[in-house]
């Protein structure tokens, strides 16, 4: 018997982004599940509508990274690391997450497709490598972060954190052209 889910309000974001990911709109689907402010639907949401395999793998660590910088972003405010830090930090994460979600949604679509050609295997390869270095970016600027909430509020600290996240943004970027580049 099917799962029927009651939609209290079905004009609210929420209700929006289970209707998308219905539909196999994935992509809109994840972007939608983070506005509406649940995390552990997105997760849910590449989990259940990617292949199994080193790319899943490689989106759903990606993602939790995000939301874990989100997360680092509000315990760093609380305490008292400097503004124009926190809002690169969160600027970075939304763009980063954004570039997932797209990502998320053209595999999705791709794998509905049922093709395991050798070019499109090779692109699920490119892809994971990029999702995994964009992964390692995104956890070493959280240690920054989490530097910066220790230190005394210095430059040097901000240099820091600004560095690690230059590292986030020329993942992103890398990714972001590989994949204009060879699309899945």
């Amino acid at each position: 018997m099917p799962i029927v889910e009651l939609e209290w309000n079905p004009l609210s974001v929420a209700s929006r982004a289970a209707r998308a990911e219905r539909a196999g709109r994935v992509g809109e689907a994840l972007a939608l599940y983070v506005q509406a402010g649940q995390p552990g639907r997105a997760l849910e949401c590449l989990h259940l509508n990617l292949p199994a395999g080193p790319l899943r793998d490689a989106l759903l660590r990606a993602a939790e990274s995000v939301f874990a910088l989100v997360d680092s972003t509000a315990i760093a405010r609380r305490a008292g690391v400097p503004e124009t830090v926190l809002r690169q930090m969160h600027d970075s994460a939304k763009t980063t997450g954004d570039l997932l979600w797209g990502i998320g949604g053209r595999v999705a679509a791709a794998s509905l497709q049922r093709v395991e050609a050798r070019g499109v295997l090779e692109g699920y390869g490119r892809e994971t490598a990029k999702i995994t270095a964009l992964g390692s970016a995104i956890q070493q600027a959280r240690e920054g972060l989490a530097e910066a909430t220790l230190a005394d509020k210095g430059a040097g600290d901000v240099n820091v954190v600004s560095m690690r996240l230059r590292a986030v943004s020329d993942a992103a970027r890398s990714l972001r052209e590989e994949y204009d580049a060879n699309p899945l």
